[in-house]
């Protein structure tokens, strides 16, 4: 799974949306599972202990990044656009009113 593709930070692309999407715990449950996996075979006995303790780390981790979903990111870029054409075209509007 592309984490880079599904979610991303709002201030990496300087954004100022503030939103807290819930992290897909699928995710996190793939990243321990292979983290888990990578462990030595001397440690399989710990795995379980240290496959809490990643999914812990890496639960607190996102939640503390303040990412925002894809889907969420493109919603506000186009609400954005949307208000930035209505904005040019109030302004359009005031100059002609003002050159009367």
């Amino acid at each position: 799974m592309d984490f880079n593709a599904s979610i991303i930070s709002p201030q990496a692309t300087g954004s100022s949306i503030k939103v807290n999407h819930m992290i897909d715990l699928r995710m996190i449950d793939e990243l321990t599972r292979k983290l888990g996996e990578s462990l030595p075979p001397g440690l399989s006995q710990a795995k379980d202990e240290a496959e809490t303790q990643f999914r812990a780390v890496l639960t607190g981790a996102f939640e503390r990044m303040n990412l925002v979903t894809r889907e969420e990111y493109d919603a506000q870029c186009s609400v954005l656009a949307r208000t930035r054409e209505k904005l040019e075209s109030l302004e359009q509007r005031m100059d002609e009113l003002q050159s009367i």
